[in-house]
């Protein structure tokens, strides 16, 4: 699941200029702002970037347009220097970071100003493309520890290094923020518990078992893989093929997998391509698997070769059963029904809607469970009896 986008800040007319606020405002002549928004009056850059700003949010179009124009034309040394100005008001500041939310000749500056909202790094931790900039939104502890959601932002920015969100996430951990809705976390979180903390949530019924034996093996985990080796996972082109024969994937990516630990394979699981979410999700560990099925990139293609794997474990199967988007496809519930891992509720459920040429072949096979076999053959004798009453 994608981070939510974030909404621009408002520009509040106290933002401008005291100078200019008149020649702004809702009783200003539509001529003056459009001038304005041009960069058609004698007015020093200082005042008029924060000026087009205010501009470019106008419900009149060629307003806002030409301001936005405008303002990408002004000189890169007023720019900067509005930017680099702790004064500078957040709301402006943030329009100039959607502005110029590629160009690299601000956005370090930008990144630098503690005047500049958490709202606006937020927007930056999403969008931003080079490693460099993420990294300097990661090293950035005071900030995405007030505002938890650009870790997840960060998270789901495939450009980030695996490293800077290793990062952020073991911070998040130590200081008890609860980040459990961010795959992976869980992992970084035992970790820096321990074992002993971990045996009592388990005892006190916080988690699981099987959760606790999970959390248990993370702590005995190597270094995983390289930041390169796994950026030129994420990198790889989406395979939109679904081979039935795991021994198509590729080897180097078989063992790069192998070599990584949890949190690395939690978030190849959910930014990878296909090849990379067919290997993950039969990972013995559950966070693992269960993360391909949040992937923002899983197909209905992949779902329904997923629903035909009997090696598959059966929370990922009661979790696509359970799924009314993915079982609206025939296919999908004809591969459950026919995957004994399917709980029995929902396969009889789909059995009625299945055509009479599928229900004779489950009547006669004997590698689904019994109940269905034996429904799928009353089924075909209703259906063939009602046709013969016709």
């Amino acid at each position: 699941m994608a981070v939510k986008k974030q909404e621009e800040l408002k520009i509040p007319l106290s933002a401008v200029p005291e100078s200019l606020r008149t020649r702004l405002g809702a009783e200003a002549p539509r001529g003056v702002r459009l001038a304005l928004a041009k960069a058609a009056l004698p007015v020093p850059p200082s005042e008029l970037l924060p000026a087009l700003a205010y501009l470019s949010q106008q419900d009149d179009e060629e307003i806002a347009t030409e301001a936005r124009k405008s303002a990408g034309d002004i000189p890169e040394g007023f720019v900067k220097s509005l930017l680099q100005e702790r004064s500078t008001p957040s709301s402006v500041l943030d329009f100039f970071a959607r502005l110029f939310v590629h160009d690299e000749r601000y956005i370090e500056i930008l990144l630098s100003n503690p005047s500049a909202a958490d709202s606006t790094f937020l927007f930056l931790a999403a969008e931003l493309k080079r490693p460099q900039w993420l990294d300097m939104i990661s090293f950035n502890q005071v900030r995405y520890i007030r505002c938890p959601d650009i870790i997840e932002a960060m998270f789901y920015n495939p450009e980030t290094k695996m490293s800077a969100v290793s990062r952020m996430l073991e911070t998040a951990a130590r200081n008890d923020l609860e980040l459990g809705h961010i795959p992976g976390f869980r992992e970084v979180q035992a970790q820096i518990l321990g074992e002993e903390e971990l045996k009592k949530r388990r005892d006190a019924g916080e988690i699981s078992s099987q959760e606790f034996q999970e959390l248990v093996d993370v702590q005995e985990e190597g270094d995983g893989v390289d930041d390169d080796e796994f950026q030129a996972l994420l990198e790889e082109g989406e395979d939109e093929s679904v081979s039935e024969d795991l021994a198509d994937e590729k080897v180097p990516m078989w063992r790069a997998i192998s070599n990584m630990k949890a949190a690395q394979k939690v978030r190849l699981a959910i930014l990878g391509n296909a090849s990379a979410r067919k290997i993950l999700i039969r990972d013995p560990k559950k966070a693992v698997s269960m993360a391909v099925l949040r992937s923002p990139r899983l197909t209905d293609k992949e779902v329904s070769y997923f629903a035909t794997q009997k090696s598959i474990s059966e929370d990922v199967i009661r979790m696509i059963a359970k799924n009314r988007e993915w079982t609206r496809h025939y296919s999908t519930k004809v591969a459950l029904v026919k995957n004994p891992k399917t709980p029995p509720q929902q396969s009889m459920w789909f059995l009625k809607s299945l055509h009479l040429a599928d229900l004779k072949s489950l009547a006669r096979d004997r590698d689904v469970p019994g109940v269905i076999m034996k429904s799928a053959k009353r089924m075909v004798d209703q259906k063939t009896a009602g046709r013969r009453a016709r």
